[in-house]
């Protein structure tokens, strides 16, 4: 069964929206005797933000008032998103290996921050650049050698 939902707001030049999904499964005859497993959960959710910085309005894409090169610096933009997605399942650890045919799922759990800056210079040149810190865990501690990792990225996309 999955429960979920999601918003979106526009408000001139903010866009805010995030969403949230929870699922239960059924694990019946999963087993390693063909027996019926307790019920594993996942939860995920995000939030996120964004400003154009250049007073563009908010729309399903962006044109920039005055593109770059001609007359203008495009459009600047900048953003945030927070994101988690967790999974486990009820009970206390019996013991059992971390396996989905294991009787106990061991917790685990993803959380992420995100902050960059879209530069638009015309309706088909988009520069992108994010710094990502990621948070990952397991049974409630940080996974040794990925428990907290940063990255960058950045992306150029061409649209015609």
């Amino acid at each position: 069964r999955r429960v979920g939902g999601e918003f979106q707001w526009r408000p001139g030049p903010l866009q805010l929206q995030g969403e949230y999904i929870e699922t239960w499964d059924q694990r019946l005859g999963q087993g390693i005797d063909n027996q019926d497993l307790p019920n594993a959960y996942a939860r995920g959710w995000y939030a996120s933000g964004t400003w154009l910085l250049t007073g563009e309005q908010k729309r399903d894409s962006v044109e920039p008032r005055r593109p770059f090169l001609r007359g203008g610096i495009g459009a600047v933009e900048i953003g945030v998103r927070r994101e988690r997605l967790a999974a486990w399942s009820p009970g206390v650890n019996d013991g059992s290996f971390s396996s989905p045919r294991a009787p106990w799922v061991m917790p685990r759990a993803d959380d992420v921050w995100t902050g960059g800056v879209n530069w638009y210079w015309n309706d088909y040149v988009k520069l992108q650049a994010n710094v990502i810190h990621e948070r990952r865990t397991e049974d409630g501690r940080a996974i040794p050698g990925q428990g907290d990792l940063w990255s960058q990225t950045f992306r150029v996309q061409l649209g015609f």
